[in-house]
């Protein structure tokens, strides 16, 4: 037998816009490099994409050119207008060093994504990219998750990038749009992970999505039953 003392952290609206980061690296590492990258965005909430930071082939800078397509997408892929790809930015990266820490590429984009799936491209000049392996392939923070790797994960530039399987090195920021006045919900499950004999904390966050201050809530939960 166990007793269970549940108890949660409320995120509150004041804290609704911060940004998240959600990254593939270290996991996935640069090991080579080419002319770009393209992978998939998967979103449950409606987001607003504000930059992508990823690894460089060479010490150095890159310039790019960013794209998005609604849907997703399956390989071979046309990325153009044609192809049903937007165009989103051009421009320059911040400056680093070969294959180390990601460099932010895309800044300010305010790029809405309601919940679907989404491919997003980079043609660069000077992109690091892992060449695919095995496991993993996706990361995901309960939000919004980047598939990278075997099917999806594709090095080259537009309009036909044809490397596979690459995978990003990097990471996205973006915040969680409210979509309603009164609007929260279980972010996350924290703790126990593993039950032991005792008496045991569980712990879950609870976040406000919504525009209006939340003082109370009520929080269900069961175990076995």
């Amino acid at each position: 037998r166990k007793l269970l003392l549940f108890s949660t952290l409320l995120i509150s609206s004041s804290l609704m816009w911060a940004q998240i980061t959600l990254s593939t690296y270290p996991g996935a590492s640069a090991n080579n490099g080419s002319a770009g990258i393209t992978f998939e965005l998967i979103t449950t909430q409606s987001i607003t994409l504000n930059e992508i930071y990823s690894q460089l082939s060479s010490t150095g800078s890159s310039t790019y050119t960013l794209w998005y397509k609604t849907g997703g997408y399956t390989y071979p892929v046309n990325i153009s207008a044609a192809g049903g790809w937007t165009q989103v930015q051009t421009g320059s990266s911040a400056s680093g060093s070969e294959r180390s820490t990601p460099v932010l590429f895309p800044s300010n984009l305010n790029l809405v994504l309601q919940p679907g799936t989404y491919g997003i491209h980079m043609t660069t000049s000077n992109c690091g990219y892992k060449s695919w392996a095995g496991s993993p392939d996706s990361w995901s923070d309960g939000t919004v998750t980047i598939n990278t790797g075997q099917n999806k994960g594709i090095g080259g530039s537009a309009p036909s990038p044809s490397f596979t399987w690459r995978q990003f090195c990097g990471s996205i920021v973006y915040d969680i749009n409210a979509s309603a006045p009164n609007d929260i919900g279980v972010m996350s499950i924290d703790s126990p992970a593993v039950f032991c004999q005792g008496t045991e904390n569980v712990v879950a966050t609870i976040r406000n999505y919504g525009t209006n201050q939340v003082d109370s809530f009520t929080v269900n939960w069961a175990v076995n039953g």
